[in-house]
């Protein structure tokens, strides 16, 4: 299936027509593997990665080795619609086996190099520092490390604020219901 939508890209075939509905997760990864191997020289078109979603919902995908690799295939065809799906999942999933190459890919891009430094330094605070430190690496942001403690310092700074809010308002909650 993979080759037929590797020729159906390059307009040498149709778009396969197979119903993936009843496929394992594991056999919906295969599938994404052997593109992802099979498009490193040339990535997919941005219009393939469209068409494959409308018939595979992949991008809505709760599966994470499936989301996981959907992106990376999507941020390899510089398709700009996936840019929220894969901020989104780097900033609720914090292992690096997924969230790196995620980083990686969108730093690599054309559409997602601003996109993976902002994210990043906005969500720095919620991975774990050896995280932090790899892919502060794969941005380029070990350059100034000033003021990659100090993205890391108000990260934490504006966490600590939001939990002491949130206690407050309980206080509050709490001392309404008593009376």
């Amino acid at each position: 299936m993979a080759k037929s939508w590797i020729s159906n890209d390059s307009g040498a075939g149709s778009e396969p027509d197979t119903d993936i509905s009843s496929w394992t997760s594991n056999q919906k990864t295969c599938f994404l593997d052997s593109l992802m191997e099979k498009t490193v020289e040339k990535p997919l078109q941005a219009a393939t990665l469209t068409k494959m979603d409308k018939r595979y919902n992949m991008s809505t995908s709760q599966n994470c080795e499936i989301l996981f690799r959907y992106v990376r295939l999507a941020i390899a065809a510089e398709e700009t619609s996936v840019l929220p799906i894969a901020c989104r999942f780097i900033t609720a999933q914090g292992r690096m086996k997924y969230i790196r190459p995620i980083y990686r890919a969108l730093y690599a891009s054309t559409m997602g190099k601003r996109v993976a430094v902002d994210t990043f330094q906005a969500n720095i605070a919620f991975y774990h520092g050896i995280a932090q430190t790899m892919i502060s690496r794969d941005l380029n942001l070990n350059s100034d490390e000033s003021q990659l403690k100090k993205t890391k310092m108000k990260a934490m700074v504006e966490q600590i604020l939001v939990g002491v809010a949130v206690v407050g308002i309980v206080a509050v909650i709490v001392r309404r219901a008593k009376k």
